[in-house]
Formats: C-alpha cells, structure tokens, sequence
C-alpha cells in the first residue's frame, strides 16, 4: 500500500481536563465536567485527522517502552496509521501533556520537561520511509528542543532529494533564532506557522512583512494562521487571505494541527493553494466543536460540505 503523507515529529498523550477556572490553584480539588485520555501532539494529530480524511499515512516519532507509550502505538494502529517507523525507547518515557480546558474553550498545557519528545532527533527518524510518499509533513519545527534547524534541514531535504512535497508547521519561535531556521527553510513548499510564531521568528508584526522575509528566506508558500480571521496567503504570484468558517469553540485543542491536515488533503487532491487552505479552515472549524485534538473529523465529506455545501 503506498503512502500518501508521512508525518514526522511530536507524539503524547494529552490528559485532557474541561471546565478548568483560574481558582484551580486556590482549591484543594477541583471538579470538572469532563476528564479524558486521548492521543496529541502535533504530527500524531495531523496523521488521525488524514487518515480520517480517507488518505493513507505513516508517522515517525518517538515513545517510551510503558504503558503510555503502548497506548499511542495502538491509538494509531486503531486509526489505521502506519506505525512501523515509530521509535521505542527504555531511556525516557512517553511524553504527557496535561491540557486545562476553560469555558471560552481556551487551553494551556503541563508537559513532562524529560520525555520522548525531548529528545526526538533526526538520527529517530525514518527517513527512508520518505520514499514514495506525496508529501512530508513536520509537526512541527521546533516541537521537541532536538528539533531545530539543522534537524528540520536533515528531514526536510532528504523528503526533497526522494520527490515529496513538504509541509511544516511550527512551535516554541520564542525559543530560537531565525538564523538557526534558515538551514531549513529553504527545504519548505508550504510554511503553516501562527501568526504569534511568525512574528516571534522574523521580528515583524505586519504580515505581509513576515511573508516576505520568510520568503527571501528560500520557503516556497507562506500561510499564516489566524485563528477566526482565518489564513494569509502569500507567495511569488499570490497574496490573499481567506476567511475562517466561524463557529462557537468547545476546545480549541487541535484546531491548527487540523488546518494543516485538511489543507494537506486540497494539496493530496491537486487542488489550488487557496481551496487548499479553505480545506484547512473548514477542518480548523470542525476540530473545535468537540474536546480534544482530533475528535472531531471524521471524513473528507464534513470538509467539502463546508467548502463546497451547494454540491452537498
């Protein structure tokens, strides 16, 4: 079976806690609507939402050899996910993230400082699972501290020497130079960051500025992620912005790991970067509508009949 998209990057387990208020600290316990197990980070996110989407996926990344990490091998295989190129390891444990959920559907996250994520480098990555695929996608440069620009150049420009088209997302700007992401950039079709993280890389806050430099910087397609002003676009020929379908948040965990997949389905179906991205808003809609990171998506058909609802 061939391989459409190969995710590469972070994997945890989120224990996910909704209806979290800021006295939680002035309380001894605190009850909250709803306490849950279920799979994150950025690269797992993105291959269950695509292979919710009908395409077939492979993801490397790194868990421990306990429980949790069991757990996440078999999540993946239950969601029809390639895990073969997933790494074990004895020397840390799977990666937690902790993730309190307020009324507004806003979150922040607890993560174990000293877990696989941590320490995931190139030399965990498969890269010869690259070979054949459509399209590499990084979630995301800078998800683990291992995963800098040097690391994100070994992945990316091997994805480039063996024909993929490559995608990435970012996390943790704050935490590196833009000097250290030109070694990958250039290695980049689409570039999917937030608009807090493009701003933190280039130190610019208009976005047709950021675009630019980042496009000076070698990355082929600029998106920049909005949130409910939706994505600006910005390439050699194009310079747009499409709005976000709006809709009430649950739990915004997700919401930008699901723009990313559903826009990689507009590029797996050779649509044009802006239907592409109208993908990528539809499923950033659907993905806030129920708790947790992936809940939500559950076929292309829920994407189309946002984008396209006069042909459902």
């Amino acid at each position: 079976m061939s391989t459409d998209v190969v995710c590469v990057g972070v994997m945890v387990a989120d224990v996910l806690a909704d209806g979290v208020d800021n006295g939680i600290f002035d309380r001894d316990i605190t009850r909250v609507s709803m306490v849950k197990l279920a799979t994150g980070g950025d690269a797992f996110n993105q291959a269950i939402n695509i292979s919710a989407l009908g395409y077939n996926v492979k993801l490397c990344g790194k868990v421990g050899q306990d429980g949790v990490g069991t757990y996440l091998l078999a999540e993946g295989a239950n969601h029809h996910i390639d895990m073969s190129s997933v790494k074990t390891t004895n020397e840390y444990p799977t990666s937690i993230s902790i993730v309190l959920i307020n009324k507004n559907g806003e979150r922040n996250f607890i993560g174990n400082a000293r877990g696989t994520n941590s320490s995931l480098c190139s030399n965990d990555i498969d890269i010869s699972c690259f070979k054949g695929a459509k399209i590499v996608s990084l979630g995301s440069l800078y998800g683990s501290l291992s995963l800098d620009g040097e690391a994100a150049k070994y992945v990316l420009s091997h994805a480039k020497e063996v024909g993929c088209i490559t995608v990435s997302d970012m996390m943790h700007a704050d935490r590196h130079s833009l000097e250290d992401a030109k070694l990958c950039l250039p290695y980049i079709d689409y570039f999917l960051p937030n608009f807090e993280e493009a701003s933190q890389l280039t130190g610019k806050k208009d976005l047709n500025e950021i675009a630019d430099t980042l496009l000076s910087l070698g990355v082929k397609n600029v998106l920049i992620k909005l949130g409910r002003d939706g994505v600006f676009i910005k390439n050699s020929q194009l310079c747009t912005k499409v709005p976000a379908y709006l809709t009430e948040p649950i739990d915004t965990t997700g919401a930008g790991d699901a723009m990313v997949s559903g826009f990689i389905s507009g590029l797996l179906d050779n649509c044009d970067i802006v239907d592409a991205a109208k993908r990528g808003c539809a499923a950033g809609s659907i993905a806030v509508r129920s708790i947790g990171a992936t809940g939500g998506i559950h076929s292309k058909s829920q994407l189309l009949e946002i984008t396209n609802p006069e042909q459902h």
